[in-house]
């Protein structure tokens, strides 16, 4: 027999299952997962080189959402060398692609034609690695065709592509700092995912100043590199974890504030230079 709940006892159930209620669905903000991106961003953080709002309106509230030109012409590239139709290209008056994007598409060609007289196929675009604790979102995954092997993995590899108004004068020296930890992450993410203790990682840049020119760089990485990356993440993470609870803070900069996606409406930001003294 169910016993019986008094009427203020019952109506006091009642007010507290609605307002348990409440609270599951109210969107509260969760720890996100340590990617490479926003690996590079706490330590810039941690340097006095990124601000506290900038990173918690990004990777907590996920509130940029409008996308630059360059970061336009860029997903349409990507998106034709993936055969996606995400975003469509911006046509002049006469209803032809615009330069720029005319550009970018012939060297989505390029990349096609490349691949395909290496015999490497697409098998996935904007791939998310599904690990439990840190994430990263590869361009493409291929396989390399000229493998004879019907083990699929044993074919794979992970291309990335970014695009350049100067080649000479970006990669001459070698991928950046914050490229090759990209690179040494995903293989990372691939060694945990798929069992690939060190799988092999191209860099496909392209021009944007012509529609010919492009660099394929394969980016070898020491497999020894893994543990101290991996070193460094916790340490990120446990970084993050403990600035979450004491909450990120303002810090400001003319240079960063006026690049900043934030700018137009943050009420922190700086609009103008610092007046600075000479003597002579």
């Amino acid at each position: 027999m169910i016993k019986k709940l008094p009427k203020k006892v019952y109506r006091a159930k009642e007010k507290s299952n609605k307002a348990k209620k409440k609270q599951t669905i109210l969107d509260l903000p969760s720890i996100p997962k340590l990617n490479e991106k926003l690996m590079g961003d706490l330590f810039d953080y941690k340097l006095d080189k990124s601000c506290g709002k900038y990173i918690t309106e990004k990777y907590f509230n996920k509130s940029f959402i409008t996308l630059t030109d360059k970061e336009k012409l860029d997903l349409f590239f990507k998106d034709n060398c993936g055969d996606k139709e995400q975003i469509k290209g911006v046509h002049n008056k006469n209803g032809k692609l615009s330069l720029a994007y005319e550009r970018m598409l012939v060297q989505s060609y390029n990349f096609k034609d490349f691949i395909k007289q290496k015999q490497w196929q697409i098998e996935q675009t904007d791939f998310e690695w599904t690990n439990p604790k840190f994430a990263s979102i590869s361009d493409i995954i291929l396989l390399d065709n000229t493998i004879k092997s019907k083990v699929v993995y044993k074919k794979r590899f992970i291309i990335n592509i970014m695009t350049s108004a100067n080649l000479d004068f970006d990669f001459d020296n070698g991928i950046s700092d914050e490229l090759y930890l990209k690179v040494i992450h995903q293989k990372m993410l691939a060694n945990y995912e798929w069992g690939i203790e060190n799988i092999p990682f191209y860099v496909f840049i392209f021009s944007t100043k012509n529609n010919w020119e492009f660099k394929v760089v394969k980016v070898n990485v020491d497999t020894s590199s893994y543990s101290q990356h991996y070193k460094n993440l916790m340490n990120a993470k446990k970084y993050l974890n403990d600035e979450y609870v004491l909450g990120f803070k303002v810090k400001s900069n003319y240079k960063k504030c006026n690049i900043c996606p934030l700018f137009a409406t943050c009420l922190d930001a700086i609009t103008l230079p610092k007046i600075e003294e000479e003597w002579r």
